[in-house]
């Protein structure tokens, strides 16, 4: 699991893969699990979401008690080789969406796991 931080304006991203067999159960489990999902943090509130074959997405806000109130888009997807991954970007909710969003578009543009071969 890799975090980075922007110390600037409070946005973070983060990269981990997954042991689950779908990028669907995957998201799901980190949304609902009793334990530890999304859904019971205080605020919680899903935003928007989508999915394909290859990949899901969560958006949501929550409160933290730390960091106040924050926006995440959890994106989850399976590479060419098959491996499943999750990148997470989170930020202020009063940062607009898309300054939340970039730092997401920017990994998934330039993603290519260790040894694989990406173009």
């Amino acid at each position: 699991m890799v975090f980075y931080d922007s110390p600037s304006d409070g946005r973070q991203l983060q990269i981990f893969e997954l042991a689950e067999s779908t990028v669907t159960e995957s998201l799901d489990l980190a949304e609902n699990d009793p334990g530890y999902g999304y859904s019971h943090e205080p605020g919680y509130q899903a935003l928007a979401r989508s999915s394909s074959d290859t990949w899901a997405e969560l958006s949501y806000r929550y409160d933290d008690p730390d960091k106040g109130a924050r926006r995440v888009v959890d994106h989850r997807f399976r590479t060419p080789g098959g491996t499943l991954y999750a990148i997470r970007s989170s930020g202020p909710e009063h940062l607009p969406d898309a300054r939340v969003r970039a730092p997401l578009t920017t990994a998934l543009a330039s993603f290519c796991p260790a040894g694989a071969s990406c173009g």
